[in-house]
């Protein structure tokens, strides 16, 4: 994995004399646009090597777990399948945690954290069963993209 950083200043602008007049007016204009349009390219820009960089460590990350799996295949040959079969069950039990977290905070309203004691319990209640569920499907999800996918008959999509 190789990180690149690029600690440049950006140009300063120097200030433009302004003319009189509604000409001086749409210059600065024309110049406040220009300036807004390289700043949204350069977002824009930062943007694509982000979605590129998550791109490679969510390919990187699969390929891993592919290597296991070839690499222990025959010792547990329907893991990945059973796993593709369980994600969706996984998912639904976060989900539905999730959502019984998120009553409790509504049918407790703005005093849910108004202490300690209750902050406490909420993170006891919710906060060990979310976390390590959560923990379970960023393991199980990998693991069951990695399941081999099954063979399409040729000119099906």
């Amino acid at each position: 994995m190789q990180f690149q950083f690029d600690i440049t200043t950006a140009p300063q602008a120097r200030p433009v004399p302004v003319r009189p007049g509604a000409e001086g007016i749409q210059d600065l204009l024309r110049q406040l646009i220009d300036l807004q349009r390289d700043s949204f390219a350069q977002i824009v820009e930062l943007q694509r090597e982000q979605l590129n960089h998550a791109r490679a460590i969510h390919h990187e990350n699969l390929q891993r777990w592919k290597n296991v799996m070839l690499r222990w295949g025959k010792e547990f040959p329907d893991l990945a399948a059973k796993a593709k079969q369980v994600y969706p069950m996984l998912e639904k039990t976060y989900l539905g945690l999730l959502e019984h977290m998120v009553q409790d905070l509504i049918d407790q309203g703005e005093e849910g954290f108004a202490s300690e004691f209750a902050l406490q319990d909420f993170i006891d209640r919710h906060g060990m069963r979310v976390g390590q569920l959560g923990h379970l499907l960023s393991i199980v999800g990998p693991l069951s993209e990695a399941a081999p996918q099954p063979e399409q008959p040729p000119g099906t999509t």
